[in-house]
């Protein structure tokens, strides 16, 4: 009797577990379930927000790139007319003058404004690239204060600048820190009435702290936490001439340099905007106050530096993996020989072939480069195409006088006819006028589109008249990288110098990458360097 009582609830214990095993397994599946309907929502929450940062970026380029046009063409004419009257036209008043140089002055502002909007896109689609050197902050600071003082002078403002002699060299970009000093500085004077601006900077420990201080209004206390959002503005400020976008595109960059950007202010007391730069890009791994030549020595060719030689005939190519290739010194070399100087004098890791055929193989032999672990891609800039064709410069609109005139004195002679083709008439004209005012002897023939471009070039060469060739990129039909293909095809037309028009900067030129990347190394790889360079790979494309 008592056995058959065991048994029995044992048996209900075994029931009980096994219930309770039913309820854990359906609590598992539910589980899995949610999981998996997570991350189906997760997958398409990326996929939505990988959809909605393309767009916002396809917008932000057609739609600065619409607004350039008209812009160009503003800036363009009214520099001519403020400039002074070409040869045949009558005296410009000084009233229209004042008035003319107002229109200039805007329209300028307005292409930066765009120009800073295309820089918000590219930073969210991690196009934009720093060039970063070895830089002095007084030089940077020169340059920017030298590119306000007009504003400033107008103004009736001072700006003092107070830099300590001792500061150390910036590993940084210094066109961008320079941007942010300016869009610092600009900012100030919307905010000031009278005063001085005054630009500072010490040593923090392992990196440099500059301050930007103004006695102006203040901003208020409700408007602090906000100013460096998009297109948000604070406070009352001198004119109207701001939109929210100089704050947020230079805290960017300074993040971008591993610093940070911070503001203190106080209503009717003025207010500071600081940002902070890193001495050296790892602070651990140097002393705490280096000499130049130990950073050098250290940073340059430091047990941790890593060394990676790109070979490519389109240098410009090349260099795009010095902007972009974060954590490695890249050095460059667009031919075999060039590759044997460099690494005899420098130690080389790996190398990068950006070139799509094997020619530099075969050039480089048994070199001793052709040991080291080797990546293969094929890169080529649509910029740096037009210059393999035969481009003589690469100028972005709007295009000034000063820029065209060191183009022009490039040629072997004062020009004495120039071929103008861009399908935009506006534009060519403005383009001739500025050419006969730097050469008021020179005559001008335009064409609206590619195909009829070449056949007036080809009879201006013909009768051995033609002596530079102004060439819009972007054109509907023949474009200008298809009219650089056929001119460079024949050798009369390739004497003639071709100078590149574009509306759209380098920058906004995409980089041509073809479909593939391989990886070699001469003696083989084994399973852990395919699995590891597999991992990598896969989770730099997967965005793991």
């Amino acid at each position: 009797m008592a056995s058959s009582l065991e048994e029995r609830r044992k048996t209900e214990e075994v029931r009980g577990r096994q219930a309770e095993l039913a309820q854990v397994s359906k609590s598992l599946a539910e589980a899995c379930d949610r999981l998996e309907k997570a991350n189906l929502a997760l997958a398409q929450a990326r996929q939505d927000a990988d959809e909605a940062r393309r767009l916002k970026e396809e917008f932000a380029t057609a739609i600065s790139h619409e607004l350039r046009t008209p812009l160009n063409l503003i800036i363009g004419f009214s520099e001519l007319i403020a400039q002074g009257p070409s040869e045949g036209d009558d005296e410009v008043p000084d009233g229209i003058r004042r008035d003319i140089d107002t229109i200039y002055r805007n329209a300028c502002h307005l292409s930066k404004l765009v120009d800073d909007v295309l820089d918000l896109g590219r930073i969210d689609a991690h196009r934009l690239a720093l060039q970063k050197a070895w830089s002095s902050l007084a030089e940077i600071s020169q340059g920017a204060t030298t590119a306000v003082a007009g504003l400033y002078q107008r103004a009736g403002l001072d700006l003092v600048v107070d830099l300590p002699t001792d500061l150390p060299l910036l590993h940084v970009d210094p066109t961008r820190i320079r941007q942010v000093l300016i869009n610092l500085l600009t900012n100030a004077v919307r905010y000031t009435e009278e005063g001085s601006v005054s630009v500072a900077a010490r040593r923090d420990q392992g990196e440099v702290i500059v301050s930007v201080h103004d006695p102006g209004i203040g901003i208020p206390p409700e408007d602090v936490a906000h100013v460096f959002d998009y297109f948000r503005q604070a406070g009352q400020r001198r004119g109207h001439d701001g939109f929210g976008v100089g704050l947020t595109v230079s805290k960017r960059f300074v993040e971008m340099h591993a610093g940070s950007m911070w503001v203190t202010s106080q209503r009717g007391h003025g207010t500071t905007f600081f940002f902070s730069l890193p001495v050296v890009e790892n602070v651990a791994a140097v002393a705490a106050v280096p000499s130049r030549h130990l950073l050098d020595r250290h940073y340059l060719n430091g047990p941790r530096e890593r060394t990676v030689l790109v070979l490519g005939s389109d240098a410009e190519a090349a260099r795009f993996f010095q902007r972009y290739l974060d954590g490695y010194r890249v050095l460059v070399a667009t031919n075999s020989t060039e590759a044997g100087r460099v690494t005899k004098h420098e130690a080389v890791q790996a190398v990068i072939v950006a070139d799509a055929d094997r020619s530099f193989e075969a050039e480089l032999g048994s070199h001793d480069i052709t040991r080291l672990p080797m990546l293969r891609c094929a890169l080529h800039t649509v910029v740096g195409a037009g210059r393999e064709l035969g481009a003589l410069a690469f100028l972005t609109k709007p295009v000034s006088g000063d820029q065209l005139r060191a183009v022009l004195g490039r040629l072997r002679r004062r020009p004495r006819r120039v071929a103008i083709i861009d399908d935009d008439p506006a534009m060519a004209e403005l383009l001739g006028r500025m050419v006969r005012t730097l050469a008021p002897r020179c005559r001008v023939e335009i064409a609206t589109d590619g195909e009829r471009g070449l056949a007036l070039a080809r009879d201006l060469v013909e009768q051995g008249s033609l002596d530079v060739v102004l060439l819009d990129l972007l054109m509907p039909g023949m474009g200008g990288h298809e009219f650089l293909s056929v001119w460079t095809a024949e050798p009369r037309l390739r004497a003639v110098p071709v100078v590149i028009v574009s509306a759209a900067s380098e920058q906004d030129h995409d980089v041509v990458i073809g479909d593939f990347l391989e990886v070699r190394r001469r003696g083989g790889l084994t399973v852990g360097d395919v699995m590891r360079t597999a991992k990598a790979s896969l989770d730099s494309l997967l965005q793991v």
